[in-house]
């Protein structure tokens, strides 16, 4: 288990097909979980297919933002260069405050006639070419 902020979030995420599924749990509860899809040449790019918090915990303000952060600091460190998803929420009178929710998060929003998109550089050095 990692300690974000004293709560916990499982490490033994699953990785299967490119995908990491993170779970967050508190003590034996699960709160939520993520979904990231790796892109296939060398894992630089991660998709956001999903994050959810448990209908039970979702007003919890807190419990999103350590998971968001926890999977941003997780791919950072295993050099993924961006994060990015498309927006699509269930209840669309949601939206306004889910794309709040991603700014917040320092996420940039973009559109097209179909979709919103969000998108994320998480490593914007490379240090190896010093």
């Amino acid at each position: 288990m990692q300690r974000v902020n004293s709560y916990n979030i499982n490490d033994n995420f699953i990785v299967k097909n490119n995908k990491l599924l993170f779970e967050y749990i508190i003590g034996n509860e699960p709160i939520g979980q993520c979904l990231i899809r790796l892109s296939k040449i060398e894992h630089k790019t991660g998709k956001l297919e999903y994050i959810e918090i448990y209908p039970k915990y979702r007003n919890k303000k807190k419990y999103g933002p350590y998971l968001i952060k926890y999977v941003i600091n997780f791919l950072k460190s295993k050099n993924v260069k961006s994060l990015y998803g498309i927006v699509n929420p269930e209840d669309k009178s949601k939206l306004f405050n889910l794309l709040r929710w991603y700014h917040k998060h320092k996420f940039n929003i973009h559109y097209n006639k179909t979709d919103i998109f969000i998108k994320q550089q998480l490593n914007t050095f490379d240090l190896s070419k010093f």
